[in-house]
């Protein structure tokens, strides 16, 4: 009965992308779906990132077989091994934050993360699977505060943590984080962290992403397949994209494509910014410290850091948290890693950041803080639009089981 009700929630448990985790706590037990293709999975680092990535998994099983077939399934995708490739090269074989460890002493922190807080449809957001109800996300926020001690990052970084610490985070630029988040924060005086790309900022630009949402809503996966140069037998969803082409591309031809999706939607990107009103302005971020919402690095532009080289790093780290601080007014000291994977945790970019001045550096992968790779680097949870009748499930009982699946793997 009680697997009956779980399996239930699921939305959809044969085809549950990555990201959008707690509708179905089952299927992400482990922090990706079940049965998901080994090299796929292996590039992203099996994450439950902070962007949905798709997934193929079989659906037909043996009748009756249920849970175990699943978990069959993924078993035997993990001991296929991967391609290998770039994203593979720049980290070490195990990854640079599977190395699990007891770290520090004290609580460790349950940390969430959101994007985009809406009820509105809006089609550069919608094929992301990145918005929050901002009455679930109330309701969520009036559970933290009842059942958790509401932490700021500066708690963090100290490490004087109370009993039970948990850290409210958002990513990307999107201006509903100030405009109704910060509101309903305030209503229980919680503080918040928000990681911000900078360059959307500045150069008054569209995230490639968003980009990606709105072309395939307007033209059609099979369309813009076409323009990225795919053949047809290849995904065309944007999850499919973002994870499988987007993640192996640089700077250069990002840049590119952007390009070419603004002169198939005859508008200059500047154009499309302005008419969407999603995201923030310049003068928005000195009004953050109104809310007690404290400013991140997500990087300069959201790329993917494993595709990057030390001086893309260096623009992409440094830089961004440098134009942040002068932006905001506020000292940033903390990065999230853009679209929350291991695979992006590289070397190289753990350097950068740490010799930039960035005192906790966020992952997402849906893990306990328990045991983490380092003490400065955190995991995160998406609780998204999940129930509050099922958050201590996703905040307390499957982070300890994901972390446990991956030292036993």
């Amino acid at each position: 009965m009680c697997a009956r009700f779980l399996l239930a929630e699921m939305p959809g448990v044969c085809a549950v992308p990555i990201g959008y985790d707690l509708g179905g706590p089952i299927a992400t037990l482990t922090g990706r779906p079940f049965g998901m293709v080994a090299d796929r999975a292996d590039r992203l680092g099996a994450a439950e990132t902070d962007r949905p990535v798709s997934s193929e998994i079989p659906t037909s099983r043996p009748r009756g077989a249920g849970l175990w077939f699943r978990l069959r399934n993924h078993a035997v995708s993990r001991s296929q091994p991967a391609r290998g490739g770039q994203a593979q090269s720049q980290t070490s074989a195990s990854g640079p934050a599977a190395q699990y460890r007891h770290v520090g002493a004290g609580n460790a922190p349950t940390i969430v993360v959101y994007h985009s807080l809406s009820t509105a449809k809006n089609r550069m957001t919608d094929q992301l699977g990145v918005t929050t109800d901002p009455e679930v996300f109330r309701r969520h926020v009036k559970y933290f505060a009842r059942n958790f001690d509401i932490v700021g990052p500066d708690d963090l970084i100290r490490g004087s943590l109370p009993r039970k610490p948990l850290l409210i985070t958002f990513d990307d630029v999107y201006r509903t984080v100030l405009d109704v988040g910060g509101p309903i924060l305030r209503e229980v005086d919680a503080p918040s962290l928000f990681f911000i790309n900078p360059d959307s900022i500045v150069t008054q630009t569209v995230p490639i992403d968003n980009l990606l949402s709105l072309a395939v809503s307007h033209l059609g996966g099979a369309e813009v397949s076409r323009l990225i140069g795919l053949n047809e037998r290849c995904p065309v969803s944007v999850q499919a994209l973002i994870s499988d082409h987007i993640s192996q591309m640089s700077s250069a031809q990002t840049s590119d494509l952007k390009a070419a999706l603004c002169t198939r939607f005859g508008l200059d990107e500047r154009e499309i910014r302005g008419s969407c009103k999603l995201f923030l302005d310049a003068p928005d971020l000195r009004r953050l410290t109104d809310y007690g919402i404290r400013v991140g690095n997500h990087s300069m532009s959201h790329s993917f850091f494993r595709s990057l080289t030390e001086a893309d790093l260096d623009s992409e780290i440094r830089l961004s948290r440098d134009l942040l601080e002068q932006m905001s007014g506020q000292s940033v000291t903390s990065l999230s890693i853009p679209y929350g994977s291991e695979c992006d945790a590289t070397d190289a970019a753990l350097e950068a950041a740490r010799s930039s001045g960035h005192r906790a550096i966020f992952l997402v992968h849906g893990r306990s803080n328990a045991l983490r790779p380092a003490a400065d680097v955190f995991y995160r949870i998406s609780p998204r639009n999940a129930q509050p009748l099922l958050l201590p499930l996703s905040l307390r009982v499957l982070p300890h089981l994901r972390t446990a699946w991956y030292k036993l793997r």
